[in-house]
């Protein structure tokens, strides 16, 4: 029908030190009350529980919002000291398909309690929207049983042509000085643009350009900046 679901258990392979379940639980649920062929609304939940037993734990949370780097030296990294610690992570989506048009969003929340009496906790919010527009007029897929956007699939023999435009946001509270009391968190944004040529039903170009920030970094002279033009070939069967 409209809903999907999926429900994971792993061993994490680490023995904790203090008799903490070292497991991770994972699950995802998903409904779609409109799922055509073009026209598709659709919303799901995802959450994860690990508990990372006894060990230290560096670059956890290293957002470079694409762009290698950017972020990763003004004070977003997450590092624990050698201890327990809970790992939660919360994920909400949304996906709405209108013939060539597609609009999709997403929001992360990932909250680290560390177990060493006097450590201060790790928390990031993420969020992302993107729309994109099939030139051609082609529309995005969508795979029920799994409730996930499938690719384009060209109708012409030149290929199908999609314009992709989506903006992407990280804010993190690393629980350190770089987080000083009453002020602003550091926060990685970026506006990307871009555009994908699918040759065929296996073959894709993307050529995207994106510009990247940091702000709100405490310590003086650690925003940063950047720039990439990216192009990328893929082949998928």
């Amino acid at each position: 029908g409209m809903f999907t679901w999926q429900v994971g258990i792993f061993d994490t392979g680490v023995a904790s030190t203090s008799g903490n379940d070292s497991t991770a639980k994972t699950g995802r649920i998903t409904i779609a009350p409109v799922a055509e062929d073009g026209n598709v609304v659709h919303f799901g939940v995802a959450m994860s529980q690990r508990a990372r037993a006894g060990r230290s734990e560096s670059d956890l949370i290293n957002p470079s919002a694409g762009i290698s780097d950017i972020g990763g030296n003004n004070g977003l990294r997450v590092n624990l000291a050698p201890a327990d610690s809970d790992d939660d992570l919360l994920g909400l989506e949304a996906l709405w398909i209108s013939g060539p048009f597609s609009l999709q969003a997403e929001y992360f929340n990932r909250d680290i309690d560390v177990g060493t009496v006097g450590a201060m906790d790790q928390e990031v919010d993420a969020w992302y929207l993107q729309g994109t527009y099939t030139l051609t007029g082609e529309s995005r897929g969508y795979k029920k049983n799994a409730g996930v956007a499938d690719k384009i699939k060209p109708k012409g023999k030149r290929g199908a042509i999609e314009l992709v435009l989506k903006y992407d946001s990280i804010e993190a509270d690393t629980g350190s000085a770089l987080t000083a009391a009453g002020s602003s968190k550091p926060e990685v944004d970026a506006i990307t643009l871009g555009a994908n040529w699918y040759v065929n039903k296996n073959i894709k170009f993307a050529l995207t350009y994106t510009d990247t920030s940091s702000d709100n970094v405490v310590a003086a002279g650690l925003d940063d900046s950047g720039d990439a033009i990216l192009l990328r070939t893929q082949i998928a069967f």
